[in-house]
C-alpha cells in the first residue's frame, strides 16, 4: 500500500486523482468546477449538462468511477463505447455558438453521420444514448458498398442497417448486450436517390410512409443509425433475445418508432 504523509519540509496539494487541494474550503479545483470530497459530488452545474440530459450535472463521472474519469470537470473520459480511429472513445462539444466539434479521432464519416444525428432531437437522444452508455461498446462500421447480395432499388429487401450482437452479459441478464456492432450501408440510400424512380421510392415506419429522396443521404442515414441503437439497448427489440426465448417477437416495433420520429423531426 502507498500511503502519502505531509511533514514540516514538503507539503503535496495535488492528491485525490491529481488535483490541487484548496486548503481552505477541502475542495479539489478541477478547472472547470469545484469538487467536494466529503460529498462525493461537484459543487456547480456541469457545463456541458445539455450533453447528458439523464444525468444529474453535479454527479462526478455519471457515479461511475470504476470506468471512467473527469479530469477537468467538464465530462467524463475514458469509456470505450463507440471506438474511433485510435481505438479510444469519441465524443464531441458543442459551444454556445451552437458549432459542433468532435474529437479528432473521430472518422471524416461518422462526423457526416453524428452531425446528421445532431439535428434532430430524437436523433441527438440516441447519439447520446450510444456515446455515454455505461455498459455496452458498439463497433459501428459505414461501409462503401451494399450489403453482400443486394444491388438495385427494386429488391424485396433493402438493408440500409444491421445489428450483431457480440457478447452478452452471460452472468447476470444472457439477454443484454454488451457489445455490439453495427453496419450501416449508405448506398442503399445513394442508389435511391440517383434512381430515375427516387420520387416514387417509399419507406415506411410504423405506419408511415416517408420519401428518401427529399432527406441527403446522411440525414437518411441518422433514421437507420438510430434505429440500429434501439436493437442494441431495447431488450425486447433485440434479435439475440427472441433466439433465447426460441419465439417470434415483432422486435422492429420500437426501432421503427424511432426511425419515424426522426424523419418526422427532419421534416420540421
Amino acid at each position: 500500500m502507498v500511503q502519502q504523509s505531509t511533514n514540516n519540509i514538503f507539503e503535496n496539494v495535488y492528491k485525490f486523482n491529481g488535483k490541487e487541494l484548496d486548503e481552505s474550503t477541502g475542495y479539489y479545483y478541477y478547472g472547470a468546477r469545484y469538487y467536494d470530497p466529503s460529498i462525493s459530488i461537484f459543487l456547480s452545474v456541469d457545463p456541458l449538462a445539455e450533453q447528458f440530459p439523464n444525468y444529474n450535472p453535479y454527479t462526478y463521472t455519471m457515479n461511475n468511477p470504476v470506468n471512467l474519469v473527469d479530469p477537468t470537470g467538464m465530462a467524463p473520459e475514458g469509456s470505450d463505447w463507440i471506438p474511433g480511429t485510435d481505438g479510444k472513445s469519441i465524443s464531441y462539444t458543442k459551444n454556445e455558438k451552437g458549432e459542433i466539434t468532435w474529437s479528432s479521432n473521430t472518422s471524416n464519416k461518422f462526423k457526416q453521420l453524428g452531425n446528421a444525428m445532431l439535428q434532430t432531437t430524437k436523433g441527438k437522444a440516441q447519439l447520446d444514448k450510444a456515446l455515454l452508455s455505461q455498459d455496452v461498446k458498439i463497433d459501428v462500421a459505414i461501409n462503401e458498398g451494399r450489403r453482400e447480395g443486394e444491388s438495385g432499388v427494386f429488391n424485396s429487401k433493402i438493408t440500409f442497417g444491421y445489428t450483431t450482437p457480440l457478447s452478452v452479459d452471460d452472468k447476470d441478464n444472457p439477454t443484454k448486450i454488451t457489445s455490439g456492432r453495427i453496419d450501416l450501408y449508405p448506398k442503399a440510400y445513394s442508389d435511391i436517390l440517383e434512381s430515375e424512380y427516387a420520387d416514387y421510392i417509399k419507406v415506411s415506419y410504423d405506419g408511415e410512409s416517408f420519401s428518401p429522396s427529399k432527406y441527403s443521404i446522411d440525414e437518411n442515414l441518422s433514421t437507420t443509425f438510430g434505429h440500429e441503437i434501439e436493437h442494441i439497448f431495447d431488450s425486447n427489440s433485440s434479435s439475440h433475445l427472441n433466439k433465447l426465448q426460441r419465439k417470434s417477437s415483432d422486435t422492429e416495433a420500437q426501432p421503427n418508432k424511432v426511425s419515424k420520429e426522426i424523419y418526422q423531426q427532419l421534416n420540421k
